[in-house]
């Protein structure tokens, strides 16, 4: 009788104690540790306010509780020109969203019309034909590709013929892209993978260059990155193409008047 009545009190302060600590990680997620600041930092085309309501976040809300991935993609998926959005918590009140922005590098034709798009090929918006002039890149596939503002071009689900030839440019844009960053080439104009086997892409309207596949394409594009900077030495204003198809034998054949 005494072992069973131990046993009550024990369970009963157990029970007391798991009571009491419930309430108190309420009172700390619920009532303690509030949001009362937002601190929004970052060059960007959007205010806080958009930032905020993208966030998903307000004040009066948990500071612990915010889940700080969630946030971040939330910020990007709907804010696209925020390339990244890092959330930070500083106790006992304030939320910190420092952002970083991205910028429109390709003009893509899309089902929905051009879009533009950036070095990772993240659509940004769908713009007019005066918005993909500059220094945007003209992008030549051959084929519409799917697309969604927020979201990058390279993501098709459905397997048919069709998709599996949308897929095979994708692949290839993807790899295009990520050499173009890779290499460090710039005043690309026009990038052409009508064909995937002939990649071409032009270098400020003078310079044709001949990619051939996307095999060793790193390769290829820092290659063209040393001859262009020899010939704008020697020829600033020479014209040709630059064949890089064989990177076992890249020449440069000027333009014949």
């Amino acid at each position: 009788k005494k072992q069973v009545e131990r046993n009550r009190k024990i369970l009963g302060t157990f029970v007391m104690f798991v009571i009491i600590l419930v309430m108190i990680l309420f009172l700390i997620f619920k009532v303690f540790f509030k949001i009362n600041t937002i601190q929004i930092s970052g060059k960007n085309p959007y205010n806080e306010t958009q930032i905020i309501n993208a966030a998903g976040v307000s004040k009066g809300d948990s500071l612990l509780s915010c889940d700080e991935e969630k946030i971040s993609d939330s910020i990007r998926r709907n804010l696209p020109y925020i390339y990244s959005a890092t959330i930070k918590k500083k106790i006992p009140s304030t939320l910190i969203i420092e952002t970083k922005s991205t910028s429109a590098f390709i003009a893509v034709q899309t089902v929905s019309g051009t879009a533009l798009a950036d070095k990772e090929g993240k659509v940004l918006e769908f713009a007019s034909e005066d918005k993909t002039k500059g220094k945007i890149i003209k992008l030549e596939a051959g084929i519409a590709f799917p697309a969604k503002i927020g979201e990058k071009i390279f993501e098709t689900e459905s397997d048919n013929e069709q998709s599996r030839q949308l897929k095979d440019k994708e692949k290839t844009l993807k790899a295009v892209l990520d050499a173009i960053n890779s290499s460090g080439i710039k005043d690309i104009t026009l990038i052409d993978i009508k064909s995937t086997s002939n990649i071409y892409m032009t270098y400020q309207d003078r310079f044709r260059l001949n990619i051939g596949s996307i095999s060793e394409i790193d390769y290829k594009l820092k290659a063209a990155v040393q001859i262009i900077a020899s010939e704008n030495k020697a020829a600033p204003s020479e014209r040709g193409e630059i064949f890089l198809s064989n990177p076992d034998n890249i020449y440069v054949s000027p333009e014949t008047n």
